[in-house]
C-alpha cells in the first residue's frame, strides 16, 4: 500500500471518529496545542482557576462555575495551563501564535464558537474580543442565554 493510501485511510478512520467538521479535523490534526508560552506568561506564578476567580471575578456577578467552566476550556483550545491564563492576556499578545502558525490558533477557535453558540442562541456579540477577560464576559450572556430559553 503506497505512503499516499494510508495516509488517506487514517483521514478516512478519524473522520468516521470525530464525525469531522473543521474544528474536529483541526483537532485531529493535531492543533489543538499550539501557543508556545512567551517567556512572561511562562514565568508568572501559578494560579488555579478558583484563584483566578477570586482574585478577577469575585465581586463581578458572573458565578463561579461558569468562569472555571470558560477558562479551562479557553486553556484547552489554546493549549495552554489554565493556571498561566489571566484575565487580561490579549490573544494578539501575550497568546499570540508563534510565527508561520496565525491559522493554527486557538484564539480563532474560540471566537469562532462564540460566534457560532451566540447566532444559534440569538445573541449578538459587542466590541472586540481582545482578551480572556472579553472572552468570558462576552460568552457568559450567551451561556446564561440558554437557561432563560
Amino acid at each position: 500500500m503506497s505512503m499516499k493510501i494510508r495516509e488517506e485511510s487514517k483521514i478516512q478512520v478519524r473522520e468516521r471518529f470525530y464525525g469531522v467538521g473543521a474544528v474536529g479535523l483541526l483537532r485531529l490534526l493535531g492543533c489543538g496545542r499550539r501557543i508556545a508560552m512567551s517567556a512572561m506568561v511562562d514565568a508568572r506564578e501559578e494560579l488555579s482557576a478558583d484563584d483566578i476567580f477570586a482574585i478577577y471575578y469575585k465581586k463581578s456577578g458572573l458565578e463561579i462555575v461558569l468562569v472555571i467552566e470558560l477558562l479551562e476550556h479557553a486553556a484547552q483550545e489554546l493549549g495552554l495551563p489554565v493556571r498561566k491564563l489571566r484575565p487580561q492576556d490579549r490573544f494578539s499578545v501575550e497568546l499570540a501564535p508563534r510565527r508561520g502558525n496565525e491559522l493554527d490558533s486557538g484564539c480563532g477557535i474560540l471566537l469562532c464558537e462564540l460566534g457560532r453558540l451566540a447566532k444559534k442562541r440569538g445573541r449578538t456579540i459587542q466590541g472586540e474580543i481582545e482578551s480572556i477577560d472579553d472572552y468570558l464576559r462576552a460568552m457568559a450572556p450567551v451561556y446564561y442565554a440558554d437557561r432563560s430559553a
